[in-house]
Formats: structure tokens, sequence, C-alpha cells
């Protein structure tokens, strides 16, 4: 009983750990999917502005004090 007791409660530990990084994992992609949004619309109204011949002076993402945390640069390649 006490072996089994013990398997139990390790296949439970197993399956809890594997929840985690599974939600750790759709956190993490999401997280990326919205970064990568923001950029792209930041982005889209700068060439917008610059395709009028406006100024544009908006902050880019990484900057405009609402996604300040280490990584947020730009998910891609801006130049394209």
């Amino acid at each position: 009983r006490e072996k089994t007791d013990r398997w139990i409660a390790k296949s439970r530990r197993e399956d809890r750990e594997k929840a985690i990084a599974k939600g750790l994992a759709e956190g993490l992609a999401e997280g990326h999917a919205e970064r990568q949004k923001l950029w792209q619309e930041w982005n889209q109204r700068r060439l917008n502005h610059e395709a009028r011949g406006e100024p544009f002076d908006e902050l880019p993402p990484s900057l405009d004090g609402n996604n300040v945390h280490p990584g947020n640069g730009p998910p891609f390649d801006m130049a394209s």
C-alpha cells in the first residue's frame, strides 16, 4: 500500500509539473504574440505617417510606459 501511495503522489506531482510547464509555455506564447501585435501596429502607423510625409513622434511600445520590461524590443526587423 505504501508503494502505491508513493507512486500516486509521484504521478500527481509529475502531472502538476507538466501542467505548470504547459501553462507557462502557453502564457509566454500569448505574451509574445501580443507584443508582436503591438509592434506591428505601431510600425504600420509609423509607415503610414512616413508615406504621407507627416512627422511621427509616438514612442514605440517598449518605451511608452505601458510595456516596459526587459526583452520588450521589436520582435521583427524594423527595416522590413
